[in-house]
């Protein structure tokens, strides 16, 4: 594939320099100047710790025939083209897109937005638009899919360049649907710039990643952003349960459709019921159906499944085919993993926001027997959004009966400051009923050996993640190994 840098250029953004050849041909496209070969252009994009800039001469020795920067150079090489833009980051996802012949405007791409549900939701719409009968891709923080090829993600929204890639791929194998999670991090930084939304679906929103949108205000714009650039043509599915939501999407052109747990004003209306055996749902608006999934437990599933039908609906799929496939989905490692131990249960969760932590623990609340104790053991990662950490200890505490501070990823902060910031969610009497152990492993045997029949062990933060981040190392641990391990002890 090549394409000529003029028809790369096509309807970018705001006023641009042309410092060379407008005619050069380029055969790919790379935002790293290491893999930058004969024939690529590099995108000398600033990012939040490194700037491409400094690495254009590196892009240029690897054969690189243009650069894409919003800095004017001061040594060019008569070999190669600049473009010099007023904001390239806002332009490479357009430049991107145009290489790969906008592969967004030959497939459906539904975006899925908001603080927590965001990875259920999409693999959970993935699945039962797959058992439709579609071929359909699917970009999350847990898994990137392409129709059945499956790849490893980097991060929660991969980088523009990927973004175009794999929607091309997805194209090439006859994909009609897209399933893209989409972080408050990826919008601001363009990094769907360039794809064109059919739909986005916006799951909730509460205080989170505030080490980097500094104030709750400036996330929820940064959220608006979204919807704000929609078109008339695309449509939004919000949660109308969430008390933001209307904020959310206020300023959006897209045809709005809600769904409520709570309200009969919503356009999709269930209620849903909670056991040990799973969760059952009652779909009482538009119609009167029910779906009963005994692979999936707790309340946040019951908007995914909810989010799930409303937009199949919307899509015009058989309501009675999709209350079927439904069922079919599982739990997603690491999201309520619910393991049986001896006589007691554990669940795994990812929960890492206070509003995901409140969810898993209501969810317990629910299922568990009178008499019987729900036991806790929570951290909180270092180098984010430090507001969180006594909010997240303060439900934990209110909604269990043994809780026990751990360590999470601690990244480069010390682990004492981290509890301390924890601690500072309870009262000095109630930091005595609590145990501390920074030792994640242990702090997690402490909490299995404490269970008795019928209790509730939530282990929560990290879900399925195989290593703890604590300075610049990498330490081997997965929390459900450590389950199994002290089970297979029994």
């Amino acid at each position: 594939m090549s394409k000529k840098l003029d028809i790369l250029l096509n309807n970018v953004k705001g006023e641009y320099k042309v410092i060379g050849n407008l005619n050069v041909e380029v055969f790919e496209l790379s935002i790293h100047s290491s893999k930058c070969r004969n024939g690529s252009a590099f995108f000398a994009i600033k990012g939040f710790s490194v700037n491409g800039n400094d690495f254009i001469n590196e892009a240029v020795n690897n054969g690189s025939v243009v650069i894409f920067t919003d800095i004017y150079p001061t040594d060019t090489n008569k070999n190669v083209t600049y473009v010099v833009f007023d904001d390239i980051v806002k332009n490479a996802g357009i430049i991107i897109g145009n290489f790969f012949d906008n592969p967004s405007n030959k497939i459906k791409v539904i975006a899925v937005t908001g603080t927590s549900g965001k990875t259920s939701t999409c693999e959970i719409i993935y699945n039962t638009i797959k058992h439709l009968g579609f071929k359909t891709g699917l970009m999350s923080s847990f898994s990137i899919r392409v129709n059945d090829v499956m790849y490893a993600p980097e991060q929660t929204t991969t980088n523009v360049l990927n973004i175009h890639k794999y929607l091309n791929e997805m194209v090439k194998v006859g994909c009609e649907y897209c399933i893209i999670e989409v972080s408050s991090h990826a919008i601001v930084q363009h990094r769907i710039s360039g794809v064109k939304l059919y739909g986005s679906i916006f799951t909730n929103i509460s205080p989170e990643h505030l080490d980097y949108h500094k104030t709750f205000d400036e996330y929820i714009l940064a959220k608006q952003q979204l919807f704000n650039s929609l078109s008339s043509e695309a449509f939004v599915l919000y949660n109308a349960d969430d008390e933001n939501s209307c904020k959310v999407v206020a300023k959006t052109s897209a045809k709005k459709y809600s769904f409520s747990m709570n309200s009969n004003d919503a356009d999709f209306v269930a209620e849903y019921h909670l056991s040990e055996n799973g969760l059952s749902i009652h779909f009482s608006k538009p119609d009167n159906l029910d779906v009963c999934n005994n692979n999936l437990f707790s309340i946040g599933y019951a908007y995914d499944l909810l989010s799930c039908f409303s937009l199949c609906s919307i899509l015009g799929f058989a309501k009675d085919k999709t209350i079927k496939y439904l069922s079919f989905n599982e739990c997603i490692p690491g999201r309520f993993q619910v393991v049986k131990v001896k006589d007691f249960n554990v669940v795994i969760d990812d929960a890492h926001k206070t509003q995901a932590l409140e969810y898993a623990l209501k969810t317990i609340k629910c299922i568990v027997e009178k008499q019987k104790k729900i036991i806790t053991v929570v951290g909180c990662g270092g180098n984010r959004d430090k507001t969180k950490r006594p909010a997240m200890t303060r439900v934990a505490y209110d909604h269990s009966d043994i809780l026990i501070l751990t360590s999470d990823n601690s990244r480069n902060e010390k682990l004492e400051d981290i509890i301390d910031d924890m601690k500072a969610g309870l009262t000095t009497e109630e930091q005595q009923n609590i145990i501390v152990n920074v030792d994640r492993k242990k702090a997690i045997e402490k909490a299995l050996q404490s269970a008795c029949n019928g209790d509730w062990v939530l282990i929560a933060g990290r879900g399925c993640e195989t290593f703890q981040e604590i300075g610049d190392k990498k330490i081997p641990l997965s929390d459900i190994n450590v389950v199994n391990e002290f089970s297979h002890s029994l």
